[in-house]
């Protein structure tokens, strides 16, 4: 403990390292206490700053799923429809990267959430139950039959289905499942459609030409069957808090959040005006959160302020805000 009296101003740390006149064994018992006590508070700290930075997102999200307030607020979108009369939006692909945050921004607005996949819910992060509160259907993209009744009153649709193989895998896959999603959502009335494409890189034909042809594919389709309402969004590279082999976080934006301040800095974009033929390579990489507030915000038409048609990387984060 420390000293007392009107002149005894030192610390407790000061008081403990000092050498009492008790015991000296006692004295360096109460020392290694100490210094136990220090570093576990030091390493506590570290502990959570690290947190903070690798994860601030999920830290975020943490602490609005403890609020009891409804609806929640992402990125200042509040939900456009009263409680009862809530708008549907049906995912493809909910369980995905970019899937599971456009689900999650869609719950943020009040709206109710259908995500059809083949392998049906998911139950991560387990820090964070927003998958509680989605209606999942297993289904395969490929035979609408299976998934054809989930689109019945709905407002919107998201295709976040994509997969890398042989050529003809990644057509079908990328391209025919979104046109048959495009076909069953216009026969059930449903208003909009967002499809989660990619950046063109115009790269040789014999490098991903499947995957590049599928995109292209399907981008036609909602243009031809939704062409006031429906958004192909364009990202290059995706970053963010993914997870993987059941929950395990990957924070990718450890690498994109660095090149995207610098490919969406000035004097990236006077090289890109003055070399037109870099521009195609210089994408600047999208935060997995704005891609999924540009899809929610389209597919539930809220606002009215995203432009139908297909959106680039440069333009998504401004349509986020």
């Amino acid at each position: 403990y420390p000293p007392s009296g009107p002149n005894t101003s030192t610390t407790l740390l000061s008081d403990c390292t000092c050498t009492p006149k008790r015991d000296n064994k006692a004295s360096l018992r109460s020392k290694r206490r100490l210094m136990r006590l220090i570093k576990t508070f030091t390493m506590a700290s570290r502990i959570f700053s690290n947190a903070r930075i690798l994860f601030p997102r999920a830290l975020q999200a943490h602490a609005s799923t403890s609020s009891v307030e409804a609806p929640a607020l992402i990125r200042g979108f509040a939900a456009n429809a009263s409680p009862g009369t809530k708008a549907k939006v049906v995912v493809f692909g909910g369980n995905g990267f970019v899937g599971s945050y456009v689900c999650k921004a869609l719950l943020g607005m009040g709206v109710d959430v259908t995500s059809i996949n083949r392998s049906g819910q998911i139950t991560y992060p387990e820090w964070d139950h927003w998958w509680s509160n989605v209606t999942w259907v297993k289904g395969d993209a490929l035979e609408p039959e299976t998934w054809k009744s989930q689109l019945e009153g709905a407002t919107g649709v998201v295709s976040c289905v994509g997969a890398f193989g042989n050529n003809q895998f990644m057509e079908k896959v990328c391209g025919d499942a979104t046109v048959a999603m495009v076909e069953a959502a216009k026969a059930a009335n449903v208003k909009n459609f967002v499809f989660i494409s990619a950046h063109d890189y115009q790269l040789p034909s014999f490098v991903l030409s499947g995957y590049v042809a599928g995109k292209k594919k399907a981008e036609v389709a909602v243009a031809q069957h939704f062409p006031s309402t429906g958004v192909s969004l364009r990202p290059g590279f995706i970053h963010g808090t993914r997870y993987v082999l059941g929950g395990v976080p990957v924070p990718l934006s450890y690498i994109g959040t660095p090149m995207e301040n610098v490919l969406r800095s000035e004097n990236v974009k006077q090289l890109r005006a003055s070399q037109p033929m870099l521009d195609r390579f210089l994408v600047p990489p999208t935060r997995v959160e704005d891609i999924a507030s540009v899809a929610a915000k389209a597919a539930a038409g809220v606002g009215g302020s995203i432009p139908a048609g297909p959106m680039s990387a440069g333009d998504i984060p401004s349509f986020a805000k």
